[in-house]
């Protein structure tokens, strides 16, 4: 009669492998935590920076004579211009989409800092 062998250590490697699947599991949460963290971080800074815009371009101060005008219509034209062509699909969550986003805050945000 043939007796079956055992690999020894088998039932320790199944207790690694358990083991390694739990920390595996608790760090993606930690990388999940992060990532939420981290992505509603960028947006309140762009919002931040969007609202610093609007309380440049809606300032009594660019009212003011001492400004060119004719400056001041056509960098606001551009700046609609610029909005207007902002093409995204926010549905799909894409990487590329943040980027336009922050491009154009970024863009917004230079063009009104130069009023001040």
């Amino acid at each position: 009669m043939a007796r079956k062998r055992v690999a020894s250590g088998s039932s320790s490697r199944s207790v690694d492998e358990e083991r390694l699947r739990r920390e595996l599991v608790a760090e993606l949460d930690k990388v999940r935590a992060d990532l939420r963290e981290s992505v509603a971080m960028f947006r309140m800074r762009l919002e931040g920076r969007i609202t610093q815009v609007q309380e440049a371009v809606s300032s009594p101060d660019l009212m003011s004579e001492d400004l060119d005008k004719e400056a001041r219509v056509e960098a606001l034209t551009a700046m609609l211009e610029a909005i207007r062509s902002l093409r995204v699909k926010p549905e799909k969550g894409r990487r590329r989409d943040l980027k336009r986003f922050e491009a154009l805050v970024d863009a917004l945000a230079e063009q009104a800092a130069s009023w001040e």
